[in-house]
């Protein structure tokens, strides 16, 4: 993305949701009188950040360690001909007209 190679970070819009996770564990796992009981958490569970750089591209960031999902690595990146995903590694994109997308996957197949 050229990042400090030409363009770079300009702002981050951040959200987060109300937590809730980490105290249901908590309530769940340990007895009455645990100090546990007795901590607060205020950081929420799921996090989600927009990036923007100085030439207008976006960056989504979600960050979530405390609720339950299967394994994923979500990983793309994405522009005006194609997109790469990661896990397992497809790639689609635009090669000729009358095909609108072609996707495949790469690795060993």
């Amino acid at each position: 993305m050229d990042i400090h190679r030409g363009d770079r970070f300009d702002y981050m819009v951040s959200v987060s949701s109300a937590e809730a996770s980490l105290s249901a564990y908590v309530k769940a796992n340990f007895p009455d009188g645990d100090a546990k009981r007795t901590e607060k958490y205020v950081c929420g569970d799921m996090n989600t950040s927009i990036i923007r750089t100085q030439k207008g591209r976006t960056i989504l960031l979600e960050h979530d360690v405390v609720n339950p999902r299967p394994y994923s690595r979500l990983n793309s990146i994405s522009g005006t001909k194609g997109i790469f995903s990661d896990y397992p590694p497809r790639i689609s994109s635009t090669l000729q007209a009358g095909r609108r997308f072609e996707e495949r996957r790469l690795g060993n197949d």
